[in-house]
């Protein structure tokens, strides 16, 4: 089946704990609605009937924005605004580096394809199977990042890295917002220290990315200059604090407490 072609009237994909509803553009899981963007909902469905094949970004970019020119980075939030969604079951999508993306199906998985007038076992026959393909998992779930820190000054950014390190936090950091995207995360981390002066997708740029994709990470920004209209259009966005440079460590790991403070309750889906 090739990437855009639709099933028949009524069509549910089903995997997991999972209904896809392609003509209603719903996610179900164990019948309760999840919360999931236009983009990431067309990205899913066209995942998911590639049956177990790898999809060219390129791919992905022109069926999800067929009449748009649009950045990678976009595809890459969608992607984790995706993983986020499908909360512990994020990792059946796998990212093929230099090639694109993958929904894998472990044996056995139950993904397949159906009507909804098959609801009994007698009906098991009319199922049309996926194929799929087994990626051995790790032995051991990768534990979540605490923090990333993203700022384009080396010096900052490793002094940071090395400061949150010491307080025993697990720390990742990057010079671009681009360098943090092409990372291809299972799963966005706690919280964002987000420069917000930077070349190409400034900080502010990224924070509304995530926003307009549904993907709430509590971002702490620093910044080299006071700039009072930035801090608020920052503040207002949803942003902890607004800090800046050079930071007080203080003043940074008491945002960083907060930010996760804010997420402390939260739960994967399903």
């Amino acid at each position: 089946m090739s990437i855009g072609e639709t099933y028949a009237d009524g069509a549910v994909i089903q995997f997991r704990n999972y209904r896809v509803l392609p003509q209603a553009r719903k996610l179900l899981c164990e019948g309760q609605p999840v919360a999931l963007s236009g983009p990431a909902f067309d990205l899913l469905t066209v995942l998911l009937r590639a049956r177990g094949t790898i999809v060219p970004k390129d791919h992905l970019l022109s069926y999800v924005w067929p009449s748009r020119v649009v950045e990678e980075s976009n595809l890459r939030v969608q992607i984790l605004t995706l993983r986020k969604a499908l909360g512990m079951d994020r990792d059946l999508i796998k990212t093929i580096p230099g090639r694109g993306y993958l929904f894998i199906a472990e044996p056995n998985s139950g993904m397949f394809v159906t009507s909804p007038l098959i609801n009994d076992a007698s009906n098991a026959t009319s199922i049309v199977r996926c194929n799929t393909v087994w990626i051995a998992s790790k032995t051991s779930e990768a534990r979540r990042t605490d923090v990333v820190v993203i700022d384009r000054d080396h010096a900052v950014r490793e002094a940071i890295h090395s400061l949150l390190r010491s307080t025993g936090l697990r720390v990742e950091r990057f010079a671009s917002v681009q360098e943090f995207l092409a990372a291809g995360w299972a799963e966005p981390p706690r919280c964002l220290v987000l420069d917000a002066w930077m070349p190409g997708k400034s900080g502010l740029d990224f924070q509304a990315d995530l926003a307009s994709a549904n993907l709430h990470i509590p971002i702490v920004f620093v910044s080299n200059q006071v700039d009072i209209h930035m801090c608020v259009r920052a503040m207002k966005a949803g942003a902890i604090e607004f800090l800046t440079k050079p930071v007080q460590y203080r003043d940074l790991l008491g945002a960083i407490e907060q930010a996760f403070a804010t997420t402390m309750t939260a739960k994967g889906r399903c």
